[in-house]
């Protein structure tokens, strides 16, 4: 969804072109408080303040852009911005947040692989450790290279996904 802030009157037309273009949904708030009502619970994407709004607002803005932190801000002149550019404004906005969305994930997933890494290391070392226990029975020591080669499944899983990764 695409949440628009103005005060200056948008005209149907170019909201209809907006919606056609970018086929997503626009709610329009004509002042900055207004803004969290009209969204409600919906996900907002854009976030399109009237630079004019910026100017004489700008606390009101930092907080409602912080209520929608999934929402990429633009800010244009909507008094001179025509439907055209509007709706490239939008787009190029669009493609930001998947970037940046991407670029999250992408640095989730390689945290989470690193920490998995250590702690499949840090149990094979604790494998290797516990079968070296003088005398440890011999029912124990298997169950422990049970434990070992499920490790190194893990392991050699994890590096075939780091490799997968670098070479996408």
């Amino acid at each position: 969804m695409i949440l628009l802030v103005s005060r200056a009157a948008v005209s149907q037309g170019v909201i209809d072109g907006v919606v056609r273009e970018t086929g997503m949904e626009l709610r329009q708030a004509n002042a900055v408080p207004d803004a969290t009502v009209v969204l409600g619970d919906s996900p907002c994407r854009v976030a399109v303040v009237d630079s004019g709004l910026l100017e004489t607002n700008p606390k009101a803005i930092d907080r409602l852009l912080y209520e929608v932190p999934s929402a990429v801000p633009i800010f244009p002149n909507l008094a001179v911005c025509g439907q055209e550019r509007l709706v490239s404004e939008i787009k190029a906005a669009l493609r930001r947040g998947e970037k940046e969305s991407q670029r999250a994930h992408d640095h989730a997933r390689r945290e989470l692989r690193s920490s998995l890494k250590d702690s499949v290391t840090a149990f094979l070392l604790t494998c290797d450790l516990a079968l070296q226990v003088p005398d440890l029975p011999n029912e124990a020591g298997r169950r422990i290279l049970l434990l070992h080669d499920l490790a190194m499944k893990m392991r050699d899983l994890l590096e075939i996904e780091v490799g997968q990764a670098a070479s996408a």
